[in-house]
């Protein structure tokens, strides 16, 4: 539960972060302000960057919660074969 919730909450912010930095999405914005345009547009990749790391985290975690969940299940169902 715990695995699949955090594969699809990292999904979602994981594939619109890479959408926007893959199409540079950044680089149309219309600022006449060079200077300005630079922050901005800096900032903007770095926050991108950031929820790329956080996500790509996020998901490698979910992915070992799952496959944990998964280990858990498979054993106690084979202890219970033994039992029988």
């Amino acid at each position: 539960m715990v695995g699949t919730s955090l594969f699809c909450s990292s999904m979602l912010i994981l594939v619109p972060c890479a959408i926007l930095k893959g199409t540079k999405y950044y680089d149309g914005l219309a600022i006449h302000n060079d200077t300005v345009y630079n922050a901005l547009t800096r900032s903007m990749y770095g926050l991108t960057d950031s929820l790329i790391k956080l996500s790509t985290v996020t998901l490698i975690v979910a992915v070992l919660f799952m496959a944990l969940f998964a280990l858990i299940i498979n054993l106690t169902k084979f202890k219970k074969k033994e039992k029988c």
